[in-house]
């Protein structure tokens, strides 16, 4: 086999999963050929990962509740982990650009510590040199069903809202959206006045219409 010479961008898909312990076909399509059609970007990505495979740059294993490869430096990464990367994958699709993102964030609350799933803070371009801004709370539910009350105990904590006091308008403040991820969308989701909160199942279709909205 002849030696591979690496590009730029081979070089960030390794340190992307250097980071992040793995990256599957559509994530690495979304996050490093999104000026691409999706097709494309999959048919790029599918190609790129299986050379740096054949070549021994990096490994690979089949997810047995997803089915899909997963291209890894190392070890497995959980299927819970492989979901949430889905969403920070769907941002960069979007022409987001990530601020923060922190994996099981713990908060400090009057209930004892609780920890979240994922906490990511971003921007969407939105033209004419405007950008949007958002923060998500994600939790996924795989082996168990998110208990709201958690939501409420970080709500009540105040902590979230002091680390979003620059981006107050009028002293309103800020909480996140949280956006729970499901094999389902449950036909009567739970609603509250404090936060909003988005309900989508696996697949992410509705994102943009739903959490971007």
């Amino acid at each position: 086999m002849c030696a591979m010479v690496l590009m730029p961008r081979d070089k960030k898909i390794m340190k992307y999963i250097e980071e992040f312990k793995g990256v599957t076909i559509s994530q690495c399509a979304k996050i490093f050929y999104q000026k691409s059609s999706l097709d494309n970007a999959l048919y790029q990505a599918r190609l790129r990962l299986k050379k740096l495979y054949d070549h021994k740059y990096i490994k690979r294993y089949k997810d047995v509740n997803t089915g899909k490869l997963v291209y890894t430096k190392g070890k497995k990464i959980s299927t819970h982990q492989l979901y949430l990367m889905n969403v920070y994958a769907e941002i960069i699709r979007l022409g987001g650009e990530i601020i923060e993102f922190i994996k099981e964030p713990s908060f400090d609350t009057d209930k004892g510590e609780r920890r979240g799933d994922g906490l990511i803070e971003f921007t969407i371009d939105e033209g004419q040199n405007l950008k949007s801004w958002h923060s998500l709370l994600i939790e996924v539910d795989k082996d168990h069903e998110t208990d709201i009350r958690k939501m409420h105990y970080i709500f009540n904590s105040h902590i979230l809202q002091k680390k979003y006091e620059k981006y107050q308008i009028d002293e309103q403040e800020i909480f996140p959206q949280v956006l729970i991820i499901k094999p389902y969308i449950p036909d009567k989701p739970y609603y509250t006045n404090d936060f909003k909160i988005t309900y989508l199942d696996y697949t992410l279709n509705r994102f943009a219409s739903s959490v971007l909205a």
